[in-house]
């Protein structure tokens, strides 16, 4: 019988949409040569070229006071043009015989990112505004920057890459089969398909950016990094996998300021964090307003000076290209159905990051941090503010930020797959010892903060936002297909249930009041896909529609479990003959929590507001 394999590779061989679209086709357009009797070289072009339009001006709600330091993304694309992109991905496999070398590039241009519309980040408020206008949604007379960040124009505007670059050979050693692969390359694992932080988003880093790409290509989202893997076979039934990194790579974020950025700190283009010193604790100040104002001159409506204290990003502390590795056994159990089972132990370092602090030696007043409750613009003064407010808050010019990663993280993972009539299943746990749990960017960093405030000023010192934890998450896949009905060619459905749990969740670990973490939380992603062959001549019509939702506030950085942040997309798709694509989509999302209406438990939903319509064509060759 037919050996069953791990759900990720069998959606290598079919299509789908995940977010906008991502598209895991085969192509059908390589070109092959034979350079001899023994050397041949494919070579395998996919070219897309897409435009995605906002649909709403930003929500008023979502802006200015109440998410300062998230929603430079939002502020920097009104209704109108968010993407204007050509993308371009070439691949060449040079083979000869049981050996070969494989390689694979990308470049991109994207026109919305190139030109000189003025900009907001971090780092370009005007000083020469009223704090009663830049602290409400009113910023039409704010001045702004005349370009994106560098490194946000590097990440979304235009590049050149090399993604894999390895040799592969197979050969036996003895009578063991064996398969070697050396060099920048990708290992999947595992049978999670759409959520993130199963057994394979250990396993390298992952380009979070491209989600929302229409077009994207599974090989776009998970990044190769280089590394030594080997895979023999025992026997007919056991398969085991080995490999070794010798380099790191961090998850790529959406940059800052770019169209799905909700962080305006962290990765590419973020610059500072802002730190709002007009909204303050009303019970630990005067009562007469003209009393504040004396106190605190910048912090008047009327005044002109900058309303922001900043902490500056300082350098980040990468985790060490040395230590990670992973070991994988499999094994088809004839007796049930031809089962299969796999068993994983992986030991990585985190590429998500945690915001660290950090004081500088000299001229440092620890007061100041009392002060900071959170770099979502609130502020609240320590009891000793009256003993000199306005020195203690000019310290921040000697206090910076930094993103770090943790290290030696191991896993410990099982799965299974089988296949029931036209239905695959795929079942999958693992549980992460030493995770970080209070993950950047979500967690307000208030909690961080407040040891600096009993400390003498000048005071060196790091200060890291994450506890460490067990971390449990399981996840339940299911690929069905129904084939033909009344009214379609194919109708297929893929559904995933995912989970997270925290084993022994402490105090400290539960975030802040605005936005917590909880010890479970759990969430579920569906694509149903509906296919009409011939709808034109040698036109086939494919219809995917995508929902997602999810219960319960995930510690992990970026899993996607926000309490009632709900995500949706349809989209219509042409393929013509098999070398071109045509796709027009809809994605909208909504839920729980506009900023200023955030309420305890609920994690504010900066997406709520960005829905947007996008077009796309794609050409193999």
């Amino acid at each position: 019988m037919k050996r069953p394999l791990p759900m990720a590779k069998k959606l290598s061989t079919m299509m789908l949409s995940v977010g906008p679209a991502i598209l895991l086709s085969n192509h059908a357009g390589a070109v092959s040569f034979d350079l001899s009797e023994d050397v041949t070289l494919a070579w395998d072009t996919r070219a897309t070229y897409s435009v995605g339009y906002r649909l709403d001006d930003p929500d008023d709600g979502n802006i200015a006071a109440p998410s300062v330091n998230n929603d430079d993304g939002n502020r920097n694309f009104d209704k109108g043009l968010m993407q204007n992109r050509l993308n371009i991905i070439t691949e060449f496999d040079l083979n000869f015989g049981d050996s070969g070398i494989f390689v694979r590039g990308n470049a991109f241009y994207d026109d919305v990112y190139q030109n000189s519309t003025a900009r907001y980040s971090n780092g370009t408020y005007s000083p020469q505004v009223p704090n009663d206008v830049l602290l409400s949604s009113n910023l039409d007379d704010v001045s702004r920057a005349n370009e994106f960040h560098p490194d946000t124009i590097e990440q979304h505007g235009d590049d050149i890459e090399l993604w894999d670059a390895f040799f592969y050979t197979s050969f036996n050693a003895g009578e063991l089969p064996v398969t070697f692969r050396l060099g920048s390359q990708a290992v999947s694992w595992g049978e999670s398909i759409f959520v993130p932080n199963g057994i394979n988003f250990a396993n390298g880093p992952v380009d979070a950016s491209r989600l929302n790409v229409p077009g994207v290509q599974l090989q776009e989202i998970f990044r190769p990094v280089g590394q030594a893997y080997f895979q023999f076979d025992p026997s007919d039934t056991v398969s085991v996998e080995i490999y070794y990194q010798y380099e790191w790579e961090q998850n790529r974020l959406n940059a800052a300021g770019s169209y799905f950025s909700v962080d305006d700190f962290l990765d590419q283009g973020g610059e500072n964090i802002l730190a709002p010193v007009a909204v303050l604790g009303a019970d630990l100040l005067p009562a007469d307003p003209s009393e504040v104002y004396t106190m605190l001159p910048w912090a008047a409506p009327s005044a002109t000076v900058s309303p922001f204290l900043t902490v500056d990003r300082i350098g980040d502390r990468d985790a060490s290209d040395d230590g990670q590795y992973g070991i994988a056994v499999r094994y088809l159990a004839e007796a049930l159905q031809d089962t299969e089972f796999g068993f994983y132990f992986i030991n990585y370092h985190d590429k998500s990051p945690q915001v660290g602090l950090s004081t500088y030696p000299n001229g440092v007043d620890g007061r100041w941090f009392g002060a900071l409750q959170g770099f979502g613009g609130q502020l609240v003064l320590p009891p000793q503010a009256n003993e000199g407010i306005a020195g203690a808050l000019t310290g921040v010019e000697s206090t910076g930020y930094f993103l770090e990663y943790v290290e030696d993280i191991k896993l410990i993972g099982l799965s299974a797959s089988f296949v029931v009539g036209e239905t695959n299943v795929g079942l999958e746990y693992s549980m992460r010892k030493d995770m970080p749990v209070v993950a950047a960017p979500e967690l307000l960093p208030g909690r961080l903060i407040g040891p600096l405030s009993s400390l003498p000023p000048g005071t060196p010192l790091d200060i890291h936002s994450f506890e460490l934890a067990d971390v449990s998450h399981a996840d339940i896949s299911v690929l069905h297909f129904f084939g033909p009905t009344g009214f379609a060619d194919d109708v297929q459905l893929t559904f995933e249930l995912a989970m997270d749990y925290v084993h022994d969740m402490s105090d400290e670990q539960v975030g802040s009041s605005l936005q917590p973490m909880d010890e479970f939380a759990w969430g579920y992603q569906f694509v149903l896909e509906t296919t009409f062959n011939n709808v034109l001549p040698n036109t086939t019509l494919v219809i995917p529609f995508t929902f997602s939702d999810a219960h319960g506030n995930s510690v992990f950085a970026g899993s996607g479990f926000r309490d009632g942040h709900k995500r949706a997309n349809i989209s219509f798709k042409a393929l013509y003959g098999t070398n071109l694509e045509f796709n027009l989509g809809y994605t909208a999302f909504w839920g729980d929590g506009k900023a200023d209406e955030t309420a305890d438990g609920v994690y504010t939903n900066w997406l709520s507001d960005r829905d947007f319509v996008s077009l796309s064509a794609t050409i193999s060759f």
